[in-house]
């Protein structure tokens, strides 16, 4: 692997255009870029790494250092001022509760890795938060947009590497296991970018696009980011992700039917007819009628299907276990490996000792059990309804649409993978609704929104 040479020559790339390429201008945006396109890479130097029977859970079981706990720890030697200040609600409080209960839960077989979670949590908060204070909302959308081209650049040329031109070779530059996953274990080729599996990149490809048009509908540097939905178009396509295909169709649908609905009742039966009806004869057309439906009918779908189904069915048993606050957070393979007792059929699979639960919603069922899950739908409705409020009012916030192509594409996408919880793409989820809650709770947040206008 060349993870680290490629770290330096990151670092090199951000320094250069601070100093030769930008003039003038505020630079601050660069930092928040840097830490974007260094997400998918998921550098990390280990200082702990316990003796457990098995990762524990999506965040695996070794303490890390990571890049934004460096960042934080760097930003006071630019002498950066404050330019606002931050409002915490009580979601953070209940993350924060979440991970307190793990941390004393008795039905829990590895209170360690929860404890592993909570830090990477804190570590990507308090850089938000630096960031938050010390810059300007023009600041942050300008990282944010700068930061996801280049990665979808990225992406987009790696991807034709592999497997458009059959260089393999560029599939384990960043992670060895990805060179496995390219292949689906030599069951049919994908993309995988710089990320590890080729859904991981599908899902990263949604987030990416639904954040550009949410920069298309609010008018801003628009050519450039009708530019990036098509070059993410052909990188997605080039994944042969059967699951985000169908979710990033649903996505920017339903991104545009919150836009041009958003003063209507969009739960109102009649609404919801208008838009379900025409996506599932879209979905049935391209699953059955379409040139890609060979993706569909003709592979390994019923066997992952198989596997995915006695993955729930082990996730279930384990949720019976504790039902009301889980089994512990970023910990649920531990408990399998101690509970075996608890499936009433032999499975031996080792893919579904080895890989955590493919369905994010039962990930956290099971891991925090009713009342995260609760909070977890009540969080996905809340934002959306917010979001729809802002865009509602003709602010058109860029950031309110993309929570809403977030979200949806997580929830749908989580229904059969786990990607979301990964430590290649949780950091974005806490990105876009760290940033989305404050400018939206902010007292000052109509001077920032004036200044992309």
């Amino acid at each position: 692997m060349y993870k680290y040479q490629i770290l330096i020559i990151l670092i090199l790339f951000q320094l250069i255009r601070a100093l030769f390429f930008i003039n003038g201008k505020s630079q601050k945006y660069l930092l928040l870029s840097f830490f974007i396109i260094t997400i998918p890479f998921e550098f990390s130097w280990p200082i702990y790494a316990g003796s457990y029977k098995t990762v524990g859970g999506t965040l695996g079981s070794v303490l890390n250092v990571t890049i934004p706990l460096l960042l934080v720890l760097i930003m006071p030697l630019f002498g950066w001022k404050n330019k606002s200040n931050i409002k915490l609600t009580y979601w953070y409080l209940l993350v924060g509760l979440f991970i307190l209960i793990s941390l004393i839960n008795p039905f829990s077989s590895l209170k360690s890795t929860s404890l592993f979670f909570g830090i990477f949590i804190m570590s990507h908060s308090l850089f938000f938060i630096q960031i938050f204070k010390k810059m300007l909302y023009n600041d942050i959308i300008l990282g944010f947009f700068d930061g996801f081209s280049i990665l979808c650049i990225i992406q987009f040329i790696l991807a034709i590497c592999f497997p458009l031109l059959g260089m393999s070779k560029v599939t384990t530059l960043f992670h060895l296991s990805a060179g496995d996953w390219s292949t689906r274990m030599d069951s049919r080729v994908g993309a995988v970018g710089t990320f590890v599996h080729p859904g991981n990149l599908a899902l990263f490809i949604t987030i990416a696009s639904a954040f550009f048009l949410g920069c298309y509908l609010s008018k801003y540097k628009k050519k450039m980011s009708l530019f990036f939905i098509g070059l993410n178009l052909i990188t997605l396509f080039l994944t042969f992700s059967r699951t985000v295909y169908l979710s990033f169709l649903v996505d920017i649908l339903f991104i545009y039917y919150i836009f041009l609905n958003a003063h209507k009742n969009i739960f109102a039966l009649n609404n919801l007819l208008k838009f379900i009806i025409p996506l599932v004869c879209l979905i049935i057309y391209i699953v059955y009628y379409s040139p890609v439906s060979d993706i569909f009918l003709k592979s390994d779908a019923d066997d992952m299907l198989e596997a995915r189904l006695l993955h729930f069915y082990m996730g279930y048993q384990a949720f019976l276990s504790s039902p009301i606050i889980g089994v512990g957070i970023n910990s649920h393979l531990e408990y399998f490996y101690f509970h075996t007792n608890l499936f009433n059929t032999q499975i031996i699979d080792d893919f579904l000792w080895n890989n955590p639960i493919h369905n994010t919603h039962i990930i956290i069922l099971v891991e925090t059990g009713i009342i995260g899950l609760v909070s977890w739908i009540a969080f996905v409705f809340e934002s959306i309804s917010k979001s729809k409020q802002e865009i509602a009012c003709r602010k058109r916030p860029i950031l309110a649409v993309s929570q809403i192509g977030l979200l949806m594409g997580i929830c749908i996408y989580g229904m059969s993978g786990w990607a979301p919880l990964s430590s290649g793409i949780l950091p974005f989820i806490l990105l876009f609704s760290f940033f989305s809650i404050q400018f939206r709770t902010s007292p000052n947040k109509l001077k920032y929104l004036k200044q992309i206008r």
